[in-house]
């Protein structure tokens, strides 16, 4: 992985890691790379010839405990310049034939549509799955924000997603729009634009 990807990654994975945090949760870092670091040294090819277990190196990048609600959810995080679902879903549909169920938080700096100047126009999250067809294959699904269900993942747009208070509520109960705002901020100030970088 280049560089420059793997460094908005980890900024992507520490900003949730932070938001989560401070709003109460208990986040574990179970991600191959936080259980393996030493893997952050190698190239691609020589990760790639590890031939590591496709379990451990799908884990999600984080397991999300709300002690006091009892629950808790295998999160993993996105960080992309724009929203690409097709890229969105090539980097899941491993992953989800091992974890059939997931949240997927997304951060996305230069989102398809002008929206809002708020930290949901930048920063969305899904519960995705893994849904068996007649024919024994795997659809991958999201779902959708209005709670109508869900809708296989190549048909998702980014204000179909919901808003990230959806899964993690305590972001809700004590948080307002300022400090996701910030966050959102922060991460979109390492992604200038197309052709500015």
């Amino acid at each position: 992985m280049k560089f420059d990807n793997r460094l908005k990654g980890r900024l992507g994975e520490n900003i949730l890691n932070e938001l989560l945090v401070d709003a109460g949760y208990v986040v574990a870092r179970i991600g191959v790379e936080h259980t393996v670091k030493e893997i952050a040294s190698l190239t691609w090819k020589q990760y790639d010839e590890l031939k590591l277990d496709p379990r451990i190196r799908r884990l999600p990048d984080f397991l999300v405990m709300d002690i006091q609600g009892g629950e808790t959810l295998l999160t993993e995080v996105k960080a992309r310049d724009t929203w690409d679902i097709a890229a969105i879903k090539e980097s899941i549909t491993e992953q989800i034939t091992f974890y059939r169920e997931f949240i997927l938080v997304l951060f996305v700096a230069h989102p398809p549509e002008n929206g809002p100047e708020t930290a949901s126009t930048f920063l969305r999250a899904t519960k995705v799955r893994a849904v068996q067809t007649r024919d024994h294959e795997y659809v991958v699904e999201m779902e959708l924000k209005d709670g109508s269900g869900t809708q296989d993942l190549t048909k998702v747009g980014w204000y179909d997603l919901p808003k990230i208070q959806k899964y993690f509520g305590k972001l809700t109960q004590r948080w307002d729009e300022k400090t996701l705002g910030q966050a959102t901020e922060m991460f979109r100030r390492c992604f200038p634009g197309p052709g500015l970088e």
